[in-house]
């Protein structure tokens, strides 16, 4: 392990979980659900990676219809080149558990750009 480099992994687990009222007039509940993991590695003074798994259920399309369940994971890679500026570029894959949809699963590849403007 190099000298200058922090050592710390960085990891959160986090859930989210909603409950709405029915609008159409019944008498329920909606519920969904968000859970994830992520541990976080520096490989460089201004580089870290990092890895995630998420679920989402919204069986009764609160958020997103209709009946939406997946699963994710992603691998990461967060570049630093100044403390105003920070680059990711990810590789995730998303898999839907239900056969009602037409496309299960999906890999993709995105980048993104995060600057802090002014103080």
């Amino acid at each position: 392990i190099r000298r200058d480099l922090p050592t710390k992994i960085s990891w959160i687990v986090g859930l989210d979980i909603g409950f709405q009222e029915d609008l159409s007039g019944r008498e329920s509940t909606h519920f969904w659900y968000t859970a994830n993991a992520l541990i976080s590695y520096p490989v460089a003074k201004a580089c870290r990676m990092a890895v995630r798994a998420e679920r989402y259920e919204d069986a009764d399309a609160s958020l997103i219809g209709p009946d939406f369940s997946a699963w994710a994971g992603s691998v990461n890679f967060d570049y630093q080149p100044a403390p105003q500026v920070a680059l990711r570029f990810e590789v995730k894959y998303l898999y839907s558990d239900l056969s009602v949809r037409a496309e299960q699963s999906q890999l993709m590849l995105t980048t993104s750009i995060a600057a802090e403007i002014g103080r």
